[in-house]
């Protein structure tokens, strides 16, 4: 993605954003809300990273005060080098042509009163890019580009879906032919279906464009599909970042560990611990002395309630920030670490080995030293064991396409599994599809079309879907 060398193209240092509480009729200043509170990290070119946590943390805020939507109460910004924080008003306005945004709501964001030309084609005109007839054309290859019709320039916006707003708010930010863009909650308020569309055309924009975005959003699993970095938030401070292969294996911070342990497993049946924190998110206005997390933190002992953590770099972009890490600090009980949603050893570096880790490396080791005759069958059982660990999906598909070409029906329903896992839908429907041919049994191959039906529609298959529909109903005439 970017050499070790590459410069970033955003470097926040320690940004904060208090909010005044004002009393009074002389409106006195008594108190400060600490939205966000020195917060520090970067974004490399065409990187995506993801800022996440739980509502009310800073996201929002931490967003909108880089693009000086809101005028930060310290820090700094640098943006190809320049600190956004000190441009004048023309250099600032001259800078966003460079950084945009993706607002939350896509109902709200979008002037009612204004044609999609308009709203889009604004930002063309007051740049002096373009106007009149070029004008509309730029906006008309927008909409082509973010996946609408070029004849609906003529539209309001309440002409639209929730799903095609948000992609017009996409063509606005694209507008500028910006390097850098937040989005804000882009997707949080459309449906599953919809959200994974625009996942997919922000990625696809950002290929092509060479975007990099900062990625705010709740909903862990969105975010872990589209980032290549995440931080993670608590009460206004970055308590965590690693990449996000790292952060999801092997989380440090107590926080980051129960906040994954609350993405809902995708295979019926597999039960996982779910981390409860006792009491409540306390108060940015009087936020806890010491670590932020401390009242909450299962894993809390002395120093955490007197010291304010700093951050540690446990490895080479993995940063967290806890007094378990910290040398000067590190409990000497070490049965402390054992509290921790995910234990970890002594050392408080590694993650202690699971039974199924433990397995895991076992068989790699086996598949390493196979010898010729053996290596196919245990490659199998490798992808098998993968399969049912989950989380493995690429490796596992890696491995299966070394294998020869699939005959066993067997074989075929475990590729299905990787291909549901790695979301490649065309490939589970053609699947689906030798499976139906080859199965005798009428009720698995009625039960096996229904799903396959259900797929059809959701990838707008409409022919093989109406193909299928005419098969199930004439089933029964043909069991009469």
């Amino acid at each position: 993605m970017n050499s070790p060398a590459a410069k970033p193209l955003l470097e926040v240092k320690n940004l904060k954003k208090y909010f005044p509480i004002t009393k009074g009729l002389l409106s006195r200043t008594v108190g400060h809300v600490k939205a966000v509170d020195d917060v520090s990290f970067t974004v490399m070119p065409n990187e995506t990273v993801g800022l996440v946590g739980e509502s009310g943390c800073g996201k929002t805020t931490a967003g909108r005060t880089l693009l000086r939507l809101l005028e930060p109460t310290s820090g700094e910004a640098f943006f190809e080098g320049r600190d956004v924080f000190k441009l004048e008003r023309e250099e600032l306005r001259a800078a966003r042509r460079n950084m945009q945004i993706i607002f939350q709501d896509p109902f709200s964001s979008l002037n009612p009163r204004m044609t999609i030309e308009s709203i889009i084609g604004e930002a063309l005109e007051f740049h002096k890019i373009a106007k009149g007839d070029r004008r509309r054309e730029m906006v008309e290859e927008l909409l082509v580009k973010v996946g609408l019709q070029p004849s609906y320039i003529t539209r309001y916006p309440h002409e639209f879906s929730g799903g095609q707003r948000q992609r017009l708010g996409i063509a606005r930010a694209l507008a500028l032919n910006p390097k850098f863009i937040v989005c804000d909650e882009a997707v949080s308020a459309l449906d599953v279906s919809v959200q994974a569309q625009v996942i997919n055309l922000l990625q696809d924009l950002q290929e092509e464009f060479n975007l990099s975005y900062l990625f705010i959003a709740h909903d862990l699993s969105v975010v872990k599909h589209i980032s290549d970095r995440i931080a993670v938030m608590y009460l206004g401070q970055m308590v965590e970042m690693a990449t996000c292969d790292n952060l999801f294996d092997t989380p440090r911070h107590p926080y980051t560990q129960a906040l994954l342990s609350a993405i809902p497993h995708p295979k019926p049946g597999v039960k996982q611990a779910r981390v409860v924190l006792k009491g409540d998110v306390p108060s940015p206005i009087n936020p806890p002395s010491g670590c932020r997390f401390h009242t909450r933190c299962p894993a809390c002992f002395a120093p955490c309630s007197k010291h304010e953590p700093k951050t540690v770099e446990l490895e080479p972009g993995h940063l967290v920030r806890c007094h378990l890490y910290d040398k000067e600090f590190a409990p000497a009980d070490l049965t402390v670490f054992e509290k921790l949603p995910r234990p970890v050893p002594e050392s408080g570096l590694q993650p202690a080995e699971t039974p199924q880790e433990k397995a895991t490396k076992e068989l790699r080791a086996k598949f390493a030293n196979a010898s010729d005759v053996e290596r196919d069958e245990v490659c199998l059982e490798l992808v098998r064991h993968l399969v049912e660990q989950r989380g493995h999906a690429r490796e596992a598909n890696d491995l299966f396409e070394s294998l020869p070409e699939e005959t066993q029906d067997a074989e075929l329903r475990l590729k299905r599994k990787i291909a549901e896992e790695l979301e490649d839908w065309d490939e589970v429907a053609r699947i689906l599809e030798i499976l139906i041919a080859r199965t005798e049994d009428s009720t698995e191959k009625s039960r096996l079309t229904k799903t396959l039906l259900v797929l059809y529609k959701d990838l707008g298959r409409s022919d093989d879907a109406e193909r299928l529909e005419s098969e199930l109903e004439s089933e029964p005439e043909a069991d009469s």
